[in-house]
């Protein structure tokens, strides 16, 4: 069998009824197709594979953060008081790397840290209409607690989705965790889901551990 992906061989199999795409890069919506080749090297039609039925893709920030601006379907951006959400920028400080912003803004792989003065969002963009659903835990860091709390919450564009109304409160301390389930939003693919803190007010240590998961479920 020969195996294509967007109208280029990319595989040869011998034996078996199944491809595992890990040399390029994987892709829900690129077209896939497979061919026999016979012992003359005669080739078939190409036959294209189906999306098969199963389990919601899904997506954390924990799997997806990097040092790119939609990889992974994860944007990295800040908001200072009065102006809209504007790119953060990378830098290779810290462990692993990290997006940074104005008074202390800061994304990293699992957790934020607010602005003084400015809004820190994880964004996740939708790689194609359907629903979302949308998990977590919130709490603050152990290293941060300080007896500030943090206010979080979640925008599909320009819509809060959760909290219904107002701000999240995160309270001071590890062991109180805010949760929350978001289920079945209608999304259409470019959509912007922004999970927020809001500007803290002082120049303080404010890490809050926030990883949260996105379930995409396309639309036929």
């Amino acid at each position: 069998y020969e195996v294509l992906k967007n109208g280029a061989m990319i595989a040869k199999v011998a034996k078996g009824t199944f491809f595992f795409d890990y040399k390029t890069e994987p892709s829900l919506v690129a077209r896939y197709e497979a061919r026999t080749v016979d012992g003359d090297g005669n080739r078939s039609p190409a036959v294209v594979a189906e999306l098969a039925a199963g389990d919601a893709e899904t997506y954390t920030a924990l799997g997806g953060f990097g040092p790119t601006q939609s990889g992974g379907q994860w944007r990295y951006e800040e908001a200072v008081e009065g102006a809209g959400f504007a790119p953060m920028r990378w830098d290779n400080g810290g462990y692993e790397g990290r997006w940074v912003g104005s008074g202390m803004a800061t994304v990293g792989r699992i957790w934020m840290q607010p602005g003084a003065a400015s809004d820190v969002s994880r964004t996740f963009v939708t790689p194609a209409d359907g629903e979302i659903t949308l998990t977590a835990s919130i709490r603050k860091d152990p290293s941060a607690q300080n007896g500030h709390a943090i206010k979080a919450r979640i925008l599909h564009n320009d819509r809060q989705i959760w909290p219904a109304t107002g701000w999240a409160e995160v309270l001071p301390d590890f062991a109180k965790a805010v949760n929350y389930r978001v289920e079945n939003t209608s999304v259409t693919k470019g959509d912007s889901v922004r999970f927020v803190l809001q500007h803290s007010g002082h120049l303080e240590h404010d890490a809050v551990i926030w990883n949260p998961t996105v379930m995409v479920s396309r639309r036929s």
